[in-house]
Parts: C-alpha cells; structure tokens; sequence
C-alpha cells in the first residue's frame, strides 16, 4: 500500500489512503505511527479528494496524528472537517 501513495492517479492515492487508514486504525501503536507518517505528506498533495482521504484517515489514528490535522487548518478547503476531527474525543 505504501507504494501505491506514489500512483499518478489521484483516484488511486486516495483509496490507498483510506484503506491505511482503515488498516491502522485497530493496529498496534507502532502501525498507527508508521501510517501516520505516511499519510501525513499527502495532506499536501495537489489532489483535493486525496488531501480529505489523507486528513479523514489521520482522523482515525488518535492524538499522535493530533499535529499533522493541526497542520491542515492552513488548507482552506480541509480547515473544517480539520477543526472537527480536532473536536473528537479520539484526537
């Protein structure tokens, strides 16, 4: 899956972010954080449905991915579902 993020097509990347995301969820720790790290360079990426992919799967993965949905408030088009899933008593 990890190479997959790397698909020039954005569908692709997006669907790979939310299937780490559904994986990490119920792993261990030390899944959580290697998926984190992951994803977190996709809340950059040019694609808007791949940035929410990537933002909504972090959502998923408890207060260690808490810095990089902080980091998102700065993109206007994810700053209120960022906000939201900062209001989640998971994150």
């Amino acid at each position: 899956l990890a190479a997959a993020l790397a698909a020039a097509d954005a569908g692709v990347r997006a669907t790979v972010s939310e299937a780490l995301g559904r994986v990490a969820a119920d792993a261990s720790p030390a899944v959580r954080e290697r998926v984190g790290a992951l994803l977190e360079p996709h809340l950059g990426d040019p694609d808007q449905g791949v940035r929410l992919a990537a933002l909504l799967a972090l959502g998923g993965l408890g207060p260690p991915a808490r810095p990089a949905i902080e980091g998102a408030l700065a993109d206007p088009e994810l700053a209120g579902v960022a906000r939201r899933l900062l209001d989640l008593p998971v994150t």
